[in-house]
């Protein structure tokens, strides 16, 4: 079964992104980045994609992370889940994939 969850920040899933938190110079601008995490309640690592949203007049950046068994691009992966999230207040369901 494909999966693909939305998951809570940790300082552990920070720290693997820490260089994504840098504020850039100009325009609002997206970061993503793909990596592997294991959560110690799972048995296996598993792949994370991050998404780390800068933009005008916020002090701190937005942030997204994503577990998905997906072999698509990172960036698809992550754009088409937060879309979704955006149409649906930000609601944290998991999306089945077939």
């Amino acid at each position: 079964m494909k999966y693909v969850i939305r998951i809570p920040a940790n300082e552990n899933l920070e720290r693997d992104i820490a260089e994504l938190l840098t504020r850039p110079v100009g325009r609002p601008s997206h970061k993503y980045k793909s990596f592997l995490y294991q959560a110690a309640s799972w048995s296996t690592a598993r792949r994370v994609m991050a998404k780390v949203e800068f933009h005008f007049g916020e002090l701190f950046p937005r942030v997204v992370f994503i577990v998905a068994s997906l072999e698509a691009d990172g960036r698809a992966v992550v754009r088409s889940t937060t879309s979704g999230a955006r149409r649906n207040s930000g609601s944290k369901k998991a999306v089945s994939a077939t």
